[in-house]
C-alpha cells in the first residue's frame, strides 16, 4: 500500500455520503410529488402513500443523521453540522404531522432535507481536513 492510500484526508465518508444521497432522492421524489399534486391534487392528496413513505424515511433518516453528525460534534466539538442538521430534522418531523398535509408537508420536507445535505456535505468537509 502506497503513503497517500492512508491519507485520513483522502478517505470517503460513506455516513455522510449516503445521507447526502437519501437527502437527493427524497428531494427527487419530493419535487416529482409536487408536480403530480399540482397536475392531480385531488386524487394524491388523498392517497396516504406519500405521507407514509415520509414516516419510512425518517426512521432510516434520524438515526443516520444522529450518528454521522453527533460524532463529529462529539470529537471535535463542530456544531455546525449539527445544528443545521438538527433545524433540517425539525422541518422533517414537522411535515408528517397530520394537520400538515399537502403542499406545506412538501415545502417542510424539500427544506428539511436541503439542510440536511448541506449539514452532511459540511460534516464530510470537516472530517476530511480535520481528521483527527
Amino acid at each position: 500500500m502506497h503513503k497517500q492510500d492512508h491519507d485520513p484526508r483522502r478517505r470517503v465518508d460513506w455516513l455522510d455520503l449516503s445521507a447526502i444521497g437519501l437527502s437527493g432522492l427524497c428531494l427527487l421524489h419530493c419535487l416529482a410529488g409536487s408536480l403530480v399534486v399540482a397536475a392531480l391534487s385531488a386524487v394524491s392528496l388523498a392517497v396516504p402513500a406519500a405521507h407514509d413513505l415520509h414516516l419510512g424515511a425518517l426512521v432510516i433518516v434520524v438515526p443516520l443523521t444522529v450518528v454521522a453528525l453527533g460524532r463529529t460534534l462529539t470529537r471535535h466539538r463542530y456544531v455546525l453540522p449539527s445544528a443545521i442538521g438538527a433545524v433540517g430534522l425539525a422541518l422533517m418531523i414537522l411535515a408528517v404531522l397530520p394537520a400538515l398535509r399537502g403542499s406545506a408537508e412538501v415545502m417542510l420536507t424539500v427544506s428539511g432535507v436541503t439542510l440536511l445535505a448541506v449539514a452532511h456535505a459540511l460534516n464530510m468537509r470537516h472530517l476530511r481536513y480535520c481528521p483527527a
